[in-house]
């Protein structure tokens, strides 16, 4: 009886470490995320920067083939309601130089088409006194 209980907890113990390992050896889904403050000023006070924002979503991010997702959040409640945070999703880690090409490539591009866009977006973004980017893995879901 007491050989079976100690063959039971060793079987169980070697499940639990194989399955612990197996997910161990996955590569965490990487997020990028880019945190930039909007400068507040008289001219820009009057854009509509959410229109901006879904404009450069769908150019830059959403035709952007290293990204399976991703999200635009402007800050709503707290302590700096100029932040906004630009999320997405990459296929790889090894896809990171290239998906940061990819998208300042598709926002060229756009811009070259649409000054009155650039211009705009360039008042809201050039010099902000914040900006990071950030990558984070996925733990759980």
């Amino acid at each position: 009886m007491q050989t079976k209980k100690m063959l039971f907890t060793a079987i169980a113990f070697m499940a639990f470490y194989f399955t612990v390992n197996a997910q161990n050896n996955q590569e965490p889904k990487p997020f990028v995320i880019h945190t930039m403050y909007i400068n507040r000023t008289g001219a820009t006070l009057k854009m509509n920067v959410d229109s901006l924002l879904e404009i450069f979503k769908k150019t830059a991010m959403d035709a952007n083939p290293y990204f399976t997702s991703s999200k635009i959040v402007a800050h709503m409640w707290g302590h700096d309601s100029r932040e906004v945070l630009m999320i997405f999703e990459l296929k790889s880690m090894n896809d990171l130089q290239a998906a940061f090409e990819k998208e300042f490539s598709l926002f060229r591009e756009y811009v070259k088409t649409h000054k009155d866009f650039g211009d705009q977006w360039l008042s809201l973004f050039l010099n902000p006194e914040h900006h990071s980017d950030e990558i984070y893995g996925v733990v759980a879901e």
